[in-house]
């Protein structure tokens, strides 16, 4: 019969980082892809439009 060999007070694995790098690090990656989204919005990214490429060597 298998026994449970965790203690009794254990809830699972923790983490060698503390908490408020975690959060940080969370908030520092969510501002870098608001960053990211903004820019590609800027530049038109995935907007649908073409270029001609017979125009755009006349240019």
């Amino acid at each position: 019969m298998a026994t449970n060999r965790t203690p009794a007070g254990s809830d699972g694995p923790k983490s060698s980082w503390p908490g408020y790098i975690q959060f940080l690090f969370v908030v520092m990656l969510t501002v870098m892809f608001v960053l990211l989204a903004l820019s590609m919005k800027r530049h038109h990214f995935l907007d649908g439009v073409q270029d001609n490429p017979i125009q755009a060597s006349r240019d």
